[in-house]
Order: structure tokens, then sequence, then C-alpha cells
């Protein structure tokens, strides 16, 4: 139980820190997606990691399902991807385990 206990705690932080990265980058996901671990969420997020900074392109992620229209996913994507935050939020990203792979605890 404690094992279990401590994957979800990782899990919690580590989303705590991909959501910090991407409000300093001032990219306001979390607006238009209910959740970032999602498929959405996790679609635009490793687009951001691959280096993909455009808006639309960024929106074009989207799944079908979620709610959001694809023009306010577009707005909430206009952010500020200086080379420093960006570079700490991939670096981090990288290092550590994607939340979904977790979903299993």
């Amino acid at each position: 139980m404690r094992q279990r206990e401590s994957l979800i705690e990782d899990a919690a932080s580590h989303i705590q820190h991909m959501q910090k990265a991407l409000m300093q980058m001032n990219v306001q996901l979390h607006h238009v997606v209910t959740d970032i671990t999602g498929i959405t969420g996790m679609k635009i997020i490793r687009a951001i990691v691959a280096g993909i900074r455009d808006p639309k392109v960024l929106a074009e992620h989207r799944d079908r399902r979620c709610k959001s229209s694809l023009e306010t996913i577009e707005q909430a994507l206009i952010g500020n991807y200086g080379k420093s935050t960006s570079s700490r939020f991939v670096n981090h990203s990288i290092s550590t385990n994607s939340p979904d792979q977790d979903r299993g605890v």
C-alpha cells in the first residue's frame, strides 16, 4: 500500500511541476482542458516538448471529444516560450516519467 501511495504522490508532484512550467510560459492549457494529463493535454505537452510553439499547430492536437473549440485552445496556447522557461519544462518532462504511465496504479 505504501508503494502505491508513493507513486500517486510522485505523479501528483509531476503534474504540479508541469502546470507551474506552463503557467511560467503563460500557456493557459488548464483553462481549456479539464485534465492536462488527459489525451488532449498530453498530446499538446508532448508537442511543446518536441519543440512546436505555433498555437495553431498545437491546437490541432485537440482530441475530437474535447469540449473546447480549436480557436479557444489556440488562444490559450499563445504564450511566452522563452528559452529558459521552455528548456526547464522540456528538461523536467524528459527527466521524469509521464504521469499517464502511472495511471495503472
